[in-house]
């Protein structure tokens, strides 16, 4: 009998180590990402994502573009909640670099927020009109976790 509690007990262990490494192996795959919808009268889409920094704990935070007026500046940001809601900015606002569309009107971003990975939540990504037009959204995408 005890040969077999031992034999159980190993390979519970086993199974729990490889639980273990699964996890850490999972949140190499894991991410936000969403695809922007035009708002407004913009024609606007592009991609959003966000995924874990392994070597710091941070976020990395990509967004391209096509659409836009072309050599237009377009500020852009994380926000807790979903498109249409008034959330919080996800980490520090002067984290978003602004994306500055070329003369075919795409742009792309990529910034490295000083926070960790959220593994929950409802967040959005807000294109605005312009720095001088920040109340107007020109894109907006919900954001969907993949990879767990």
């Amino acid at each position: 009998m005890r040969p077999k509690l031992l034999a159980t007990a190993a390979l519970t262990l086993a199974a729990l180590a490889c639980a273990g490494t699964q996890v850490k192996t999972d949140l190499a795959k894991m991410r936000w990402s969403g695809s922007l919808n035009p708002q407004g009268g913009s024609l606007i889409t592009g991609t959003a994502t966000l995924m874990p920094v392994k070597r710091t704990g941070q976020t990395t935070a990509t967004i391209n573009i096509i659409g836009a007026a072309p050599l237009n500046v377009h500020p852009w940001h994380i926000h807790s909640g979903r498109c249409g809601d008034a959330g919080a900015i996800v980490g520090p606002p002067e984290a978003y670099p602004t994306l500055a569309a070329d003369s075919l009107g795409n742009a792309a971003a990529m910034t490295t927020l000083p926070m960790p990975f959220p593994m929950t939540g409802n967040f959005y990504v807000n294109i605005h009109m312009s720095p001088a037009e920040m109340s107007q959204i020109a894109a907006c995408t919900n954001l969907t976790m993949t990879g767990m």
